[in-house]
């Protein structure tokens, strides 16, 4: 009896190392993440979208601030009636002007407050203090996010519009599913016609390319990403999200959901929409089937499933000698795919947990990473041997 209940035992034990023994491990690669301020980095450049403000848009770039901000914000904003007409003016005209100062984040240096003592004392030196803040900005062409967010404040006080800066938290890369991400960002909510809206000016100029190498940014390119004006708060949601309670937005219910939601990549975020599962850390047992259900604004062809159990190899594109985009064919050969539903922007498949290592699952779209979640999976117990 003793030798059956020792061979019944040794048995499961061997099953369970049978389990850890096939975990293929690979090391996830995100974006930069530090503490200071933050960032837009992006592997690829976002789509450009149709902008109804388009005649606005190339209007503002014409203006040229000749030393007076009061007066260049006239200026850009004389024409229009409406405070959404005069917000997106200023907003064109700041992510056309300034660039990201890569390199003051790089050297991690965050902008000094003046000390006071006392309201009226601290009004006053913060005024100065922003007054010299801004002029350098202007005079540079450069900022970091603080700077964005008050020089779009400023030019909003002058044209008569309510705004204020908003400090909060940002998502930059998949490392922060679970977690609230860093809070190391400033962005914009402004009050047009009785609404609130957020906007990011900084991530709405352009991006940055990282040096993987150095882990230093190396360059900023201007590229304008039309999402980051007036966001929908479902989409804001996905990447930002507010220090203080007393912005729209801001509840118990709203972290917890903020927090725990799946990584998208900044290419699609503006056009999916994670319909299940509802939230991006899954917890699961052995055999769980995992339904996806996602909604794509545009039709796709491939869908593919990356986990740190298995990866499919890595493919590098290159164009032929008639222009066209190709691979090599043994890469293409090796890649494994996922049967999917598809009807009306509506992506239906799943995903079998056959693995208790399984730490993550990447969702690819073309080939290109699309969305991440975080899983946990609930290791079998050793039940008690008669």
């Amino acid at each position: 009896m003793k030798t059956t209940n020792r061979m019944q035992k040794a048995k499961i034990i061997f099953l369970l190392a049978l389990l850890q023994y096939f975990c293929v491990f690979s090391q996830e690669i995100d974006t930069l993440d530090t503490d200071g301020y933050s960032v837009h980095i992006l592997e690829t450049p976002p789509p450009h979208y149709i902008l109804p403000f388009h005649s606005l848009d190339s209007i503002a770039h014409t203006i040229k601030y000749t030393g007076n901000l009061e007066k260049t914000t006239y200026e850009l904003t004389k024409n229009y009636t409406s405070q959404t007409e005069k917000a997106r003016a200023i907003f064109a005209w700041v992510t056309y002007n300034i660039a990201y100062d890569y390199k003051s984040y790089n050297k991690q240096k965050d902008p000094k407050f003046p000390k006071c003592k006392g309201h009226d004392d601290c009004a006053q030196k913060m005024l100065e203090w922003e007054n010299d803040y801004l002029d350098k900005i202007l005079r540079n062409k450069k900022a970091v996010c603080e700077g964005y967010s008050r020089l779009f404040k400023r030019m909003c006080g002058h044209a008569g519009i309510q705004c204020s800066v908003v400090p909060g938290y940002v998502k930059r890369s998949s490392r922060a599913i679970g977690r609230m991400g860093s809070l190391n960002h400033a962005w914009n909510i402004v009050i047009l016609d009785g609404k609130s809206y957020y906007l990011d000016a900084t991530w709405a100029a352009g991006f940055c390319t990282l040096d993987e190498k150095k882990g230093k940014l190396d360059g900023y390119q201007r590229w304008y990403n039309d999402f980051y004006w007036l966001m929908p708060q479902e989409k804001f949601r996905l990447n930002h999200f507010p220090k203080d309670t007393i912005w729209p937005f801001t509840s118990k219910a709203d972290k917890i959901k903020y927090r725990d939601q799946p990584y998208i990549n900044s290419h699609f975020i503006s056009s999916l929409d994670v319909l299940s599962p509802e939230t991006g850390v899954l917890k699961v047992k052995m055999c769980d089937k995992i339904k996806f259900r996602l909604h794509l604004e545009y039709a796709i062809g491939k869908i593919q499933i990356n986990t740190n159990v298995f990866k499919n190899p890595k493919i590098d594109w290159y164009f032929n000698e008639e222009g066209e985009r190709v691979a090599d064919k043994r890469i293409l050969g090796r890649q494994k795919y996922v049967d999917y539903v598809g009807k009306d922007q509506i992506y239906e498949f799943e995903y079998e947990v056959k693995n208790t290592n399984l730490r993550y699952i990447e969702v690819l779209f073309d080939y290109e990473t699309a969305l991440k979640f975080k899983v946990e999976v609930q290791k079998p117990e050793l039940s008690a041997l008669p």
